[in-house]
C-alpha cells in the first residue's frame, strides 16, 4: 500500500468523527519487511524495505491486554530490567537516553513507590530478543510507559545496554553512584594526518577505533579536539585526510560541543550504526600540527536544488540532487522560514503556500533531508540545519508555491496549523490565520520542548489580540510543563508582554476560543537556556526562599533574548545572588545588552546592584554597575558578557529586565586607505551586522570623543525579512555641519555600494526608512579634531505587499520596489508616501496601522509636509481612522499643509493613503508619538464634569523628543470645564522650546480661558506667562520639563489653541543629578579654563570632601547629610544646597573673581527638582532637572511585616486581613511618610470610574481600616479586610497616594490628619506620590484545589 492508505487504513468512523480503532490492526516488523496483521493476528500485507532498518515512531497503536510491563534479573518485581510484553514476547528497552523521569513512570505503573536508582547492572534474564525499544522520552507524568515518545528499531541500542530501575519498594539498598567511565578504555586520537594534532577525528571505544561523522561537525567541536590532545587551536575542519585502517563506520554523529568540553565525549551526540550517509569524517587541522590550511572550497556543482510535480520550476515538492542521487525533503517541521530560502535560491519571487499536494516525481529515493529548520536568510537550503535519515518521514513531501509560479493559492480552510511540538532550541508560533483572525472553537496545543533536556524555556507574547480582556470568551494559557495537567503559570487574553520561564525543559501553551467573535490572535517567540542552580549570595548558608521557585541566572546562547530578576515585575527576594552568562551560538557575534525596566533598593547601588562584565564570568573587566533605570547600552568586546544581579537582606523592590542582541563585528576601525588605524583606547567595538528587529548602535567611545580615522560600517538586517527599517539619529555631534570632516552616511540597502540616502552631521533629527530589509550605516572620521559622536535607534516594521487600489487590477509601477504601508509598533515614528520626496506612483493604496506595544498609551499624530493633487481630496487624499482598520470612525482627510493634529481615543490609528491614475505630487511626511492618557478631563475642583457629546483625552505626560498639543476637538471648539495638564518631559540636560501656531479663546483678560505654561512642575515652579489670544509666543525651560495648563470656564468656546515643541541640548560646561542618596555634579575642565580657573583649586563648604578630576571634568558626589550640604524646607518642599568655590590660581593677586557655583537639589512632594548656578559678575549658570519619587508598595502575609508576599495575582479569601507596608528610599532620615488616599479599582489604569475607597484624605473609609507601628520613619504599615468590591471583579488593583514630609513639622499635611472637606474646597496644588499595587484576587475553593493537585 502507499503511505496515504497506510495512515488512513484502519480507521474507523463513529459518527461525525473519526478514531484509529485499538484492534484493527498492528505492524510486525522484521529486519528486512514489516507486515501487516489483523486484531487475530491473520496476515493481510507485507511491503519490503531492502537496505534500511524499518523504526516506527511512538504512536504504536495499543491493546491493554496484550502489553505488559515488569523488571527482570532483580530481587523482586520492584527492581531490575525494563521489559515490555508486546504481541507474544518480551521485549527488552534500551539503556539509550533512559532517565528518572522514564523510571517514574515504571515505578508508578508498578506500583513500587518512585525511583531511586537507574542503569544498574542486573543480569540478563531469558529473554532473547534486542533492545528494540529504544530513546524513551517520558515527562514521568504518563500513565503507562508505552506512552511515552519513543523508537522501536532492532540492532539500535548497540552497546547502552538494558534500561533498568530500581524502585523505593523493592528494598534494595541503592549503591553508590558511579558514572562507568574506565580512563583507560576511552582515548582520542587524529589519524591520516601528517601527525597527532591534524587528522581524521576517532575514539577508542571498548576495544575499538571508532570514527566521527562530519555532519554538523563545526569549529566548536574542533576547539575540543585541539585542546584536549594538547595541539592549541583549531585552524581549519573537514579536510579530506585519507582513511586510517580503522574497518568502523562513523558511529559518534551529530556533535553538539559549546568548546568548553573538558573530553569530546563530554558533549552532546548521537551513537548510531550507518547514520552518517555521505557527510564523511570529521577531521580537524589544530595550530600546534605545522600544517598551512588549506583553502576552504564547497564544490557547488555536486548539489542542485529543484521542485518536481508542479506546472514550473517555481511550484512543487523540493528535491535536492545530493551527490549522484535526487533526495526528498520531509514536510515534518517545513514552514514558510524554509521555503523563502527555497524561493530566493531558484530565483522565484517569495513563498506564498506550503505543503500543497503535488503529484510525486519519478524519484524514488526515502526523504532523507527532514526537520529542516532555516531562519530564512540563509543563501542555500542545505546551510540551513537539517536531519538526514533514511525512512523516518510520516508527513509527506515538502512543497512550495512561490510568487514566480502564476499560480492561484488554493484557500485556506477549515486546515489550519495549530498545535505542535517545538524541539528548536527558540523559535515562534502564532494562533491559527494570524494575522487574519483565527477560527471559532479553536483548541490548540504547543508543547515546547527543546532536544537539550538541560536548558529551561523562556515565552514572551510579541502580539496579542483576543475577544474580551478577561479570558472568559478565548484565551492562552501557559503551563509550566509537557501537558495542559502541569502547574498553570497564568492566562493571556491581551498584549501585557509578560515574560514566562519554565522550572524544567517543557512548556506547554494552550490556546481556545469559543464559538462567537474572532479577533487577530497572537504570535509567541521562545528561547532556551542553561539554568544555574544557586540563587543565593556565596557568603549566605541559606539562600532566601524564593516562592514558587524562580528562575536565576543561566547560560544564554540564543542570538538575542532576555532575561530578568527572579519574580520580576513582583519583588525580587532578598540575599539574591544571579549570574547569567550570554554566550551566543555563534562565536563570531559581539553582544549588545540594555536594561528596558530598572527599580533596586538605592540608586547608588550599595545596597542592591546589576554588575555587567566583559566576558564569561565576574571576574571579567567591569563594565559597570546599574541600579536605576539610566537606558545605558552595554557592548561586549568578544562573544560574552556576564550579568550578576546581588541583592542585600532588607528592602526589595520590582527588579529588572533587559534585552540583548548579537551582531558580526567587523574587524577594522579606520578607513580604507589609511595604513594605521587611530588607537581606539579600551578596544572599542565598531560596525556590525545588527539582526534584532531593533536596537541601538553609536560611534565608538560614545559619548566620550570618537577615535580619528574612524571608518565604522554597521548593516542593519532584521531576522524577520518581511520587515522594513526606520532609523533615527536621536544625538550627533560630529566636527562641522557640511559634512566635510567627518561624516555619517545611511545606504538602502545591504552595503556601501548601495543607494545612499543621506548624510548626517549635525542634530537635524532625520528618519530614514528602508525600502528592503537591510540598511546600512557609515561613519568616517578624519585625522584632525572629534567630537562625541552619535546615538541612533532603529526599528523595524511589518510592510505591507500591495500598493494599488483594492479594485486595481494592475499597480502603478512603484521604481525601486518601494515599500508602502505598514504595522508600526514603535513608541514614536514616521512615515510617508512611497517615494516621497519624489512623486508618489498613481493607482497607490497604502495603510499604515499605527499599534504601540505599550497598550495604555494613545497617539498623537501630525503631518509635517503634505503635497497631493488637488485641495479637495477628490483626486489623491490622506484617511485618518480612530482605531486599528480602515473600518474604524474617520477622524478627518488630508490633501493640504493644514499642520492638522490627530489624537486616537485608544492605543490604534490607522493611516489610508490613495491616489488615483493621473497626476502625481511629492506626497507627504508624518510623524506620530504617544502618550500616556490621564483618566478625568474634568476640572479638579469639579465634582461633575460638564456632558460633552463625545469622550476626548485630555493632557497627559509628554516624553518624546518634539511632538504637538492641541485643545480638545481642535480645530473644532473646545469643550466646556475642561482642565487639562500636559508635563512635556524631555532627555535629561535637554531644554524644551514650545511654540504657539495657533491660538482662539474667548479673550480679554485671560480669566475666563487661558493656557498657562510654567517653568518645570505646574504648582511649585514661576509662570512663564499667560495667553488667551492674539500673537503666537515662544517659550523656552530652564531645564528638561515645562507645563502647559489648559483651563476653560462654562460658557463660550472656540476654536483653543495648537502648539509645537521641541528638545534642544543644554550647555554641556555643567552636569547636574539629584540622586536619592546624593548630587553629581560634573563640571568641564575646558569651561574652567576658558574663565580662568583651576580645576585643583575647587572645594565644597566642607573642604575634606574632595573631588576627582579627570583630563576632562571635575565631578562630585555631594550627600545630602554631609560635607556641609545645607537643609531647608518649608510646607511643601525640601532643599538641599552646597557651594562649589574655587580661585583663579594659587597667588594672592589674581584678576578674576573667585567662583561660587551654588548647587541646589529641591525635593518636592513627588518631584526632584535640580538647580544649580554660579555666583559670579562675569556669567551665571542655571540647571535644573526632574526626576520622579522613589517609594513603592508591598503586601505582607502578617501583622509582623517580615515576609512580603510574592504571589501575583495575590489570592485572598473575604474579609481576609491585608497587611501593607509603604517605603520611602531616601538618605536623609529626617523625612516621614503620610497616606492620604487609598482607593481600588477592577482595572490598573482607571481609578475614577468604578472605585472603592479605604481612606480618602487622611480619613479612614472602611471601618476595618488600621494603622501599626514602624520602627523607622521611611516606612508606614496599615491593615484593611478583603471587602466584597473583590468578589464582584476578576481582580483588584490599589492605588495609593502618599505625602512625603520634614519630621516634626507641625504645619505640614503628614500631621493635619483628616481632613474633611468637598473637592471645591481642596487644595489643587498639592503634590504626592501615587503607587499602585496588585492585583488581588478572590479566593475559590476550586482554585485553590487545583494548584493543591499540582
Amino acid at each position: 500500500m502507499e503511505a496515504k492508505e497506510l495512515k488512513d487504513w484502519g480507521t474507523e468512523k463513529t459518527g461525525p468523527t473519526s478514531r484509529h480503532s485499538l484492534a484493527t490492526c498492528r505492524f510486525w516488523w522484521s529486519h528486512n519487511n514489516y507486515r501487516v496483521y489483523d486484531e487475530k493476528r491473520q496476515f493481510v500485507t507485507a511491503h519490503s524495505h531492502i537496505g534500511s532498518r524499518a523504526i516506527i515512531s511512538g504512536s504504536v497503536p495499543i491493546i491493554a491486554d496484550e502489553i505488559h510491563l515488569r523488571l527482570s534479573g532483580g530481587p523482586n518485581g520492584c527492581a531490575g530490567n525494563v521489559e515490555i510484553y508486546y504481541f507474544g514476547l518480551w521485549e527488552k528497552v534500551c539503556g539509550y537516553l533512559w532517565d528518572m523521569q522514564d523510571a517514574q513512570v515504571v515505578c508508578r505503573q508498578l506500583g513500587c513507590g518512585f525511583p531511586e536508582a537507574i542503569m544498574y547492572p542486573f543480569p540478563p534474564s531469558d529473554s532473547h530478543s534486542f533492545e528494540v525499544f529504544t530513546e524513551m522520552n517520558c515527562t514521568g507524568s504518563e500513565e503507562f510507559l508505552w506512552y511515552c515518545p519513543y523508537k522501536y528499531q532492532y540492532d539500535g541500542c548497540y552497546h547502552h545496554g538494558a534500561a533498568s530501575v530500581i524502585c523505593s519498594d523493592s528494598g534494595m539498598t541503592v549503591p553508590p553512584t558511579t558514572v562507568p567511565i574506565i580512563a583507560d578504555e576511552i582515548h582520542l586520537r587524529l589519524s591520516g594526518g601528517p601527525n597527532e594534532c591534524a587528522g581524521n577525528v576517532e575514539i577508542y571505544y571498548f576495544g575499538l577505533w571508532e570514527k566521527v561523522c562530519g555532519y554538523l561537525w563545526d569549529m566548536q567541536d574542533a576547539q575540543v579536539v585541539c585542546r584536549q590532545l594538547g595541539c592549541g587551536f583549531p585552524e581549519a575542519i573537514m579536510y579530506p585526510f585519507p582513511p586510517s585502517d580503522s574497518h568502523s563506520s562513523e558511529v559518534f554523529t551529530e556533535m553538539n560541543c559549546t568548546g568548553s568540553e573538558e573530553f569530546l565525549w563530554y558533549c552532546p551526540y548521537k551513537y548510531q550504526y550507518d547514520g552518517c550517509y555521505h557527510h564523511g569524517a570529521a577531521s580537524v587541522i589544530c595550530s600546534d600540527s605545522g600544517m598551512t590550511v588549506p583553502p576552504t572550497t564547497v564544490i557547488v556543482e555536486e548539489i542542485h536544488l529543484r521542485l518536481s510535480g508542479g506546472p514550473n520550476e517555481c511550484a512543487g515538492n523540493v528535491e535536492i540532487y545530493s551527490f549522484g542521487f535526487g533526495e526528498k525533503v520531509c514536510g515534518y517541521l517545513w514552514d514558510m522560514q524554509d521555503a523563502q530560502v527555497v524561493c530566493r535560491q531558484l530565483g522565484c519571487g517569495f513563498p506564498v503556500a506550503i505543503m500543497y499536494p503535488f503529484p510525486p516525481s519519478d524519484s524514488h529515493s526515502s526523504y532523507l533531508f527532514t526537520e529542516m529548520n532555516c531562519t530564512g536568510s540563509e543563501e542555500l537550503l542545505w546551510y540551513c540545519p537539517y536531519k538526514y535519515q533514511y525512512g523516518a518521514c510520516y508527513l509527506g513531501a515538502a512543497s512550495v508555491i512561490c510568487s514566480d509560479s502564476g499560480m492561484t493559492v488554493p484557500p485556506t480552510t477549515g486546515n489550519m496549523p495549530c498545535s505542535g511540538i517545538l524541539y528548536g532550541l527558540s523559535g515562534t508560533f502564532e494562533s491559527p490565520g494570524y494575522p487574519n483572525s483565527y477560527p471559532n472553537n479553536a483548541y490548540c496545543v504547543w508543547i515546547i520542548r527543546p532536544w537539550d533536556t538541560a536548558r529551561r524555556i523562556q515565552l514572551q507574547f510579541t502580539d496579542v489580540e483576543l475577544e474580551g480582556s478577561s479570558c472568559s470568551y478565548d484565551a492562552i494559557e501557559v503551563f509550566d510543563g509537557g501537558s495542559p495537567q502541569s502547574r498553570l503559570l497564568g492566562r493571556v487574553c491581551r498584549n501585557d508582554h509578560r515574560v514566562f520561564n519554565s522550572s524544567g525543559n517543557q512548556l506547554t501553551v494552550l490556546f481556545r476560543s469559543d464559538g462567537s467573535v474572532t479577533k487577530r490572535g497572537f504570535q509567541a517567540y521562545y528561547s532556551s537556556f542553561v539554568a544555574f542552580s544557586t540563587t543565593m549570595a556565596p557568603n549566605t548558608s541559606t539562600a532566601s526562599p524564593t516562592p514558587g521557585n524562580v528562575s536565576c541566572g543561566g547560560l544564554l546562547q540564543g542570538l538575542s533574548g532576555t532575561f530578568e530578576s527572579p519574580g520580576y515585575p513582583n519583588s525580587y527576594p532578598n540575599n539574591a545572588y544571579c549570574v547569567w552568562i550570554i554566550r551566543p551560538w555563534d562565536t563570531a557575534r559581539r553582544i549588545q545588552l540594555q536594561f528596558t525596566d530598572v527599580e533596586l533598593e538605592g540608586s547608588s547601588c550599595s545596597y542592591d546592584a546589576i554588575e555587567v562584565f566583559d566576558g564569561g564570568s565576574p571576574q571579567s573587566r567591569l563594565l559597570g554597575h546599574v541600579c536605576r533605570n539610566d537606558h545605558r547600552v552595554f557592548n561586549s568586546s568578544g562573544n560574552q558578557l556576564t550579568v550578576l544581579f546581588r541583592s542585600d537582606s532588607s528592602v526589595s523592590k520590582r527588579g529588572f529586565q533587559a534585552y540583548y542582541s548579537s551582531f558580526v563585528a567587523f574587524s577594522t576601525t579606520m578607513a580604507p586607505n589609511t595604513s594605521t588605524a587611530s588607537p581606539t583606547p579600551g578596544n572599542v567595538s565598531c560596525g556590525g551586522l545588527l539582526q534584532g528587529l531593533s536596537g541601538t548602535l553609536q560611534s565608538p567611545g560614545y559619548p566620550n570623543s570618537y577615535p580619528n580615522n574612524a571608518y565604522c560600517v554597521w548593516i542593519i538586517r532584521p531576522w524577520d525579512t518581511a520587515r522594513r527599517i526606520q532609523l533615527q539619529f536621536t544625538d550627533v555631534e560630529l566636527e562641522g555641519s557640511s559634512c566635510s570632516y567627518d561624516a555619517i552616511e545611511v545606504f538602502d540597502g545591504g552595503s556601501p555600494q548601495s543607494r545612499l540616502l543621506g548624510r548626517v552631521c549635525r542634530n537635524d533629527h532625520r528618519v530614514f526608512n528602508s525600502s528592503g530589509n537591510q540598511l546600512t550605516v557609515l561613519f568616517r572620521s578624519d585625522i584632525s579634531i572629534t567630537k562625541r559622536g552619535f546615538h541612533a535607534y532603529y526599528s523595524s516594521f511589518v510592510a505591507f505587499s500591495t500598493t494599488m487600489a483594492p479594485n486595481t487590477s494592475t499597480a502603478s509601477p512603484t521604481p525601486g520596489n518601494v515599500s508602502c504601508g505598514g504595522l508600526l509598533q514603535g513608541l514614536s515614528g514616521t512615515l510617508q508616501s512611497p517615494g516621497y520626496p519624489n512623486s508618489y506612483p498613481n493607482n497607490a493604496y497604502c495603510v499604515w496601522i499605527i499599534r504601540p506595544w505599550d497598550t495604555a498609551r494613545r497617539i498623537q499624530l501630525q503631518f509635517t509636509d503634505v503635497e497631493l493633487e488637488g485641495s479637495s481630496c477628490s483626486y489623491d487624499a490622506i484617511e485618518v481612522f480612530d482605531g486599528g482598520s480602515p473600518q474604524s470612525r474617520l477622524l478627518g482627510r488630508v490633501c493640504r499643509n493644514d499642520h492638522r493634529v490627530f489624537n486616537s481615543s485608544g492605543n490604534q490609528l490607522t493611516v489610508l493613503f490613495r491616489s488615483d491614475i493621473s497626476i502625481t505630487k511629492r506626497g507627504f511626511q508624518a510623524y506620530y508619538s504617544s502618550f500616556v492618557a490621564f483618566s478625568t478631563t474634568m476640572a479638579p475642583n469639579t465634582s461633575t464634569a460638564s456632558p460633552t457629546p463625545e469622550d476626548y483625552s485630555c493632557g497627559g505626560l509628554l516624553s518624546s523628543s518634539s511632538g504637538t498639543l492641541q485643545s480638545p476637538f481642535y480645530p473644532r471648539n473646545y469643550p466646556n470645564n475642561a482642565d487639562c495638564v500636559w508635563e512635556i518631559e524631555v532627555e535629561s540636560n535637554f531644554r524644551v522650546t514650545l511654540t504657539f501656531t495657533d491660538i482662539q479663546m474667548e479673550g480679554g483678560r485671560c480669566l475666563s480661558d487661558y493656557v498657562e505654561i510654567y517653568d518645570g512642575p505646574l504648582h511649585s515652579s514661576p509662570l512663564l506667562g499667560k495667553i488667551c489670544s492674539g500673537y503666537y509666543p515662544t517659550y523656552t525651560s530652564s531645564s528638561n520639563l515645562l507645563s502647559v495648563r489648559f483651563h476653560s470656564n462654562s460658557r463660550y468656546t472656540y476654536r483653543g489653541f495648537q502648539a509645537n515643541y521641541h528638545s534642544t541640548r543644554a550647555d554641556d560646561s555643567t552636569t547636574l543629578l539629584c540622586l536619592p542618596d546624593y548630587m553629581h555634579v560634573v563640571v568641564s575642565r575646558y569651561f574652567l579654563q576658558s574663565h580662568g580657573y583651576s580645576a585643583w583649586n575647587l572645594t565644597l563648604n566642607d573642604p575634606l570632601c574632595t573631588p576627582n578630576i579627570t583630563s576632562n571634568s571635575v565631578s562630585f558626589d555631594i550627600p545630602y547629610t554631609r560635607c556641609g550640604t545645607v537643609r531647608e524646607g518649608n510646607n511643601d518642599t525640601i532643599s538641599y544646597s552646597n557651594t562649589i568655590r574655587g580661585s583663579s590660581s594659587g597667588t594672592l593677586i589674581t584678576r578674576n573673581r573667585n567662583l561660587l557655583l551654588h548647587v541646589n537639589c529641591k525635593m518636592l512632594q513627588n518631584t526632584w527638582a535640580k538647580t544649580m548656578y554660579v555666583a559670579d559678575d562675569n556669567f551665571e549658570v542655571n540647571e535644573t532637572q526632574y526626576e520622579r519619587y522613589d517609594v513603592n508598595l508591598t503586601f505582607y502575609d502578617s501583622s509582623s511585616f517580615s515576609r512580603p508576599v510574592y504571589d501575583s495575582p495575590y489570592r485572598v479569601a473575604i474579609n481576609q486581613n491585608l497587611f501593607l507596608q509603604a517605603s520611602l528610599h531616601s538618605s536623609d532620615p529626617s523625612l516621614e511618610l503620610f497616606l492620604d488616599t487609598c482607593v481600588a479599582s477592577p482595572t490598573r489604569h482607571n481609578f475614577t470610574t468604578k472605585s472603592y475607597a479605604i481612606i480618602e484624605n487622611g480619613c479612614a473609609k472602611d471601618p476595618t481600616y488600621a494603622t501599626y507601628y514602624s520602627p523607622f520613619r521611611h516606612t508606614l504599615r496599615f491593615k484593611f479586610n478583603a471587602f466584597q468590591f473583590i468578589q464582584s471583579n476578576p481582580e483588584v488593583y490599589l492605588q495609593c497616594e502618599l505625602v512625603v514630609c520634614r519630621a516634626y513639622d507641625y504645619s505640614s499635611r503628614c500631621y493635619q490628619g483628616c481632613l474633611r472637606r468637598s473637592k471645591r474646597e481642596a487644595s489643587s496644588d498639592k503634590e504626592s506620590v501615587i503607587v499602585v499595587a496588585g492585583p488581588i484576587q478572590l479566593w475559590k475553593p476550586e482554585i485553590m484545589d487545583e494548584l493543591g493537585s499540582e
